[in-house]
């Protein structure tokens, strides 16, 4: 899906872009990337003032209506095949979608799950309502990891997205529950961290591993059960993460049965992503979501 965006030139532009210059309007108004403004040079009307076709050396003035169209690049070859499962969706708007996840989806096609994931319930989605709409996540969560999971609907906006997630702009809350209690009721893990050889998907803390920072917080602690319920926030997103970290500190989460001392959960490690906090990546509003927690970590 083609995305277009549109801009007034004010008066007040003239000066800080040297009298109007659509590449400068481009970049400080529009926000579009270099990438972006090369790629739309070459496309049909890509670039236009006032419906005019121009190049980004020309001038505008003010009250013109500076257009620029971003096509969605490469997505033919990432659409997945369509088919109709539940979405429990809690923010849209004509660039990202946010979906509540179950525990046991995948959120992308893959070995063993090609038709019953997020993406392929998303493309049925939007396939229904007659909308060409690939759709891209942003930051994905495991299998077994319930909660919110953030889908860009056009490659500029994951663009954006991915680069939010970098930087940190892009935030995710979780909810764990772990054995027992930290002896710190808030603490950071810092330990790189990476593959065991030969080990299909389990990870381990090693020297030369990427690095990875986990911050936690004790929200509550059962005495019955010898259970404690953490906040947590990464600031890097390896795979597993949370979940090796916090079993490195002599706290797995219940019913991790990777990383956890074999007492399993109906359906695996009680990791709830909360609440998710970003900006709109082209109108630049922040965006928090954050659902209710009900029972999803007593499954």
């Amino acid at each position: 899906m083609r995305k277009i965006l549109r801009y007034t030139i004010q008066t007040e532009d003239m000066e800080s872009t040297y009298g109007g210059v659509v590449g400068a309007l481009l970049k400080t108004k529009i926000r579009v990337t270099g990438h972006e403004i090369s790629s739309a040079k070459f496309t049909q009307d890509g670039i236009t003032l006032d419906g005019k076709r121009v190049t980004i050396k020309e001038k505008g003035m003010p009250g013109q209506v500076l257009q620029v169209t971003l096509e969605d690049e490469g997505a033919d070859q990432e659409k997945v095949p369509a088919a109709p499962g539940p979405l429990s969706i809690v923010y849209e708007d004509e660039d990202l979608i946010i979906l509540d996840k179950p525990a046991g989806v995948c959120v992308h096609p893959s070995h063993g799950h090609w038709f019953d994931t997020l993406g392929n319930f998303l493309a049925d989605y939007y396939e229904k309502q007659g909308l060409d709409v690939t759709c891209r996540v942003i930051g994905r969560l495991d299998k077994d990891t319930a909660g919110l999971v953030v889908y860009a609907k056009n490659k500029p906006a994951a663009a954006r997205l991915t680069a939010q997630h970098k930087t940190g702009i892009f935030k995710r809350t979780y909810l764990a529950k772990v054995e027992g209690r930290p002896e710190e009721e808030a603490g950071t893990i810092n330990l790189p961290m990476g593959p065991i050889p030969g080990v299909l998907m389990k990870q381990q803390i090693r020297e030369d591993g990427k690095e990875a920072i986990t911050h936690y917080e004790v929200v509550s602690y059962d005495t019955k059960l010898d259970q404690s319920l953490v906040k947590v926030q990464i600031d890097t997103g390896r795979t597993h993460q949370i979940r090796l970290h916090m079993a490195t500190i002599g706290h797995p989460l219940v019913g991790d049965p990777l990383y956890g001392s074999g007492k399993t959960g109906k359906e695996g490690a009680k990791l709830y992503s909360r609440k998710v906090e970003l900006v709109q990546p082209f109108t630049g509003e922040a965006i928090c979501v954050e659902t209710v927690l009900d029972s999803v970590l007593d499954r």
